[in-house]
């Protein structure tokens, strides 16, 4: 993504590059439309209640927002709370932070210009607002009424500017409800209320330097080998390393980059960099830990790219890298990556998700072919203008012709050396392209396994030509309804409709000498984590079920992931790591 800052008395306000034109009289095109939020219908009295300290008011200007779901989104608030006070002076804004450790998210809020602030820790807000994208992804500008607990407005807004904010305060009307449905018990969520752990859970305690708290939100794809484990502090967004030793895991380091690595890529004048890191728009986002199977930690970064295009504008891009602990204690080793941006057809690496390192020096990353920047308005607007080549149309045969679902990258130049693997059939015979899917793999020798995530397909190739050598089926995909499904081509609900039949995802693969260990996430649907079901399988090489376990977790835990332990030896056991009354802990699975 590519983001222009014009400066003005050294504030930025951030614009997007490819910012649409505004009707003076509408206010809906304010918003990305791929972000759309509507107030689910007969939820007024839980919305008034969530924001009862401004019972009192007649109208309530809001950002909503998670923290370090999307950092660079963060970097419009403080412009936006500073503006909206100018043009409604006397009525404060309220910022709203969706996070689950109240000490953690108030002690993160004081970066922001924010005086009045609403901590929603229980995610309140899912339950009173239906995001189309599926979850809390960007950062969401509110009007509400609060005479009738309503959402007049809201969205994640296009452009920043004092003209469109004056726009959005000036609105009067009101967005339709989400329709409610009535749905049944969902079958997973009845089987979460059987699955009743026994025993004791063996367990490892989190152990953290003095003056320092584990961040206690959701543990994002931790990674473990022997006996360290590497995962992202949301919050902090780094990575942390810890040994285990018995019952304790104890912190060693941070997986950083240093002060030279985070500005490799700027070349603004003097002190600029500074300015802006402390105002608040510069992020070094932590993406996703991994071990090499050498047992060398690695982690993948989003750090700046900036340069000053023209006197008061400063281009601001991610850059993707890696870092690399070769040594206990010494400094990262940095490798920068070069993604193609302008190669024809457009592909896009997904390296703020699960990455496979083959070794020290070679990584494979998920593979997704794009249009244009990946915004799918952009895309459903110009197959309707008759602007869009069948090779980019996902709703075209061409577009599948040549799909594939990994890429390899070398560490030392950054350069990719090929792609690999072929987009899954259930893909094109339900015409959503790569929006259900989730790259992940394993290396044990010269051994690959990867899958897309959602076909329920693993793929078994060789470090030597990358070629799919065989591929198993741990499920398969059934879609209801799908020719009416299909009939509603190029609507902004398009990929919603499918979230229910995209319910079943392998989170991890791990082959060894004799099969393949595999987490398997089961839920209500593609994006909501809610009453989740995880199994552990254990797969040969022809596909037969070895070993099947459904993972259970002791009372009272709040579980913040579930992973496998991977060994050297390319074996691995799942555990799951939670909270409690008692501190943050490792514990292996209870078995029904």
């Amino acid at each position: 993504m590519r983001t222009t800052f014009s400066i003005f008395l050294f504030l930025l306000l951030a614009v997007m590059a490819n910012a649409q034109e505004t009707s003076q009289k509408d206010t809906t095109n304010l918003f990305t439309p791929y972000f759309e939020i509507r107030q689910k219908e007969g939820t007024n009295a839980l919305l008034k209640e969530y924001l009862m300290s401004y019972a009192n008011e007649e109208q309530v200007v809001a950002i909503l927002f998670t923290p370090q779901e999307c950092p660079r989104c963060e970097g419009e608030i403080n412009v936006d709370l500073d503006l909206l006070r100018e043009i409604r002076p006397g009525k404060e804004p309220v910022l709203i932070a969706a996070y689950p450790d109240a000490d953690a998210a108030r002690e993160y809020l004081k970066r922001f210009h924010a005086r009045n602030v609403v901590i929603d820790t229980e995610g309140k807000h899912e339950e009173i607002f239906h995001y189309n994208a599926g979850g809390l992804n960007v950062t969401y500008l509110l009007q509400i009424d609060m005479r009738q607990g309503r959402l007049m407005q809201g969205g994640d807004i296009v452009q920043v500017s004092r003209e469109n904010l004056e726009r959005f305060c000036s609105n009067t009307s009101y967005f339709p409800y989400h329709a409610s449905e009535d749905v049944a018990v969902d079958a997973v969520e009845e089987a979460v209320r059987e699955r009743a752990a026994q025993g004791t859970h063996p367990a490892i305690r989190m152990e953290e330097k003095k003056g320092k708290s584990i961040t206690s939100g959701e543990f994002c794809s931790p990674a473990w080998q022997g006996g360290r484990f590497l995962y992202a502090d949301d919050l902090a967004s780094v990575g942390r390393l810890y040994e285990t030793a018995g019952d304790t895991a104890r912190f060693v380091q941070e997986i950083v980059p240093d002060s030279a690595q985070e500005r490799a890529f700027v070349d603004l004048p003097a002190g600029d960099y500074e300015r802006y890191k402390e105002q608040g728009m510069i992020f070094i986002m932590m993406c996703i830990p991994a071990f090499a199977p050498g047992g060398t930690p690695m982690a993948t970064y989003s750090i700046p790219d900036m340069f000053e295009e023209k006197e008061d504008e400063v281009v601001y891009s991610n850059k993707p890298v890696a870092l690399a602990l070769d040594r206990p204690g010494g400094k990262c080793r940095m490798a920068a990556f070069d993604f193609e941006l302008d190669s024809i057809p457009r592909y896009a690496y997904t390296h703020a998700m699960s990455f496979c390192p083959v070794d020290e020096s070679r990584v494979i990353f998920g593979c997704r072919r794009v249009y244009h920047e990946g915004e799918y308005d952009v895309l459903f607007n110009d197959i309707r203008a008759g602007k869009c080549a069948d090779i980019d149309n996902i709703y075209s045969d061409a577009f599948y012709e040549h799909a594939p679902v990994a890429a390899l990258f070398g560490m030392e130049d950054g350069k990719k050396i090929r792609r690999m693997g072929q987009l899954d059939g259930i893909f094109k015979e339900t015409r959503t392209g790569y929006f259900f899917t989730a790259f992940t793999g394993g290396i044990h020798g010269k051994r690959l396994a990867y899958t897309d995530g959602f076909s329920g397909k693993i793929y078994i190739s060789n470090t030597d030509t990358y070629e799919t050598e065989k591929e198993i089926a741990l499920f398969r995909v059934e879609v209801e309804d799908l020719e009416k499904k299909l009939a509603n081509q190029c609507e902004i609900t398009y990929f919603e409709q499918f979230f229910g039949d995209f319910n079943r995802q392998i989170t991890e693969v791990q082959p060894d000498g004799g099969g393949i260990h595999c987490l398997l996430r089961t839920g209500k649907d593609t994006m909501w984590n809610e009453n989740d079901l995880y199994e552990y399988l254990y797969v040969d090489y022809d596909g037969n079920i070895l070993k099947r376990i459904p993972i259970v977790y002791e009372e009272g835990d709040d579980v913040l992931a579930v992973s496998l332990h991977r060994e050297k030896d390319g074996t691995a056991t799942p555990y799951y790591f939670c909270k409690n009354s008692k501190g943050v802990f490792l514990k292996t699975i209870g078995v029904d």
